[in-house]
């Protein structure tokens, strides 16, 4: 099954969010939540591709891109 991709999908208007209770990743778009690859989502966040962005509303941590994602 392939995944969807996190970067392309965040330019497009995504949000990858981070559940504290369960430590998983996923992206919410169009009010939906996506299922992500959970290895490349915790890389991007560790290497500075992503920065923090802050809590929403449900306490989920919010993520964006940085200014130069680094690969």
């Amino acid at each position: 099954m392939a995944t969807t991709p996190i970067i392309p999908t965040l330019r497009a208007g995504g949000a990858l969010k981070c559940s504290p209770r369960t430590n998983r990743f996923f992206i919410v778009q169009n009010s939906r939540d996506i299922s992500i690859d959970q290895a490349e989502a915790r890389k991007l966040a560790s290497t500075g591709a992503l920065r923090p962005n802050g809590i929403d509303s449900h306490g989920n941590y919010v993520f964006a891109l940085s200014a130069e994602p680094k690969r």
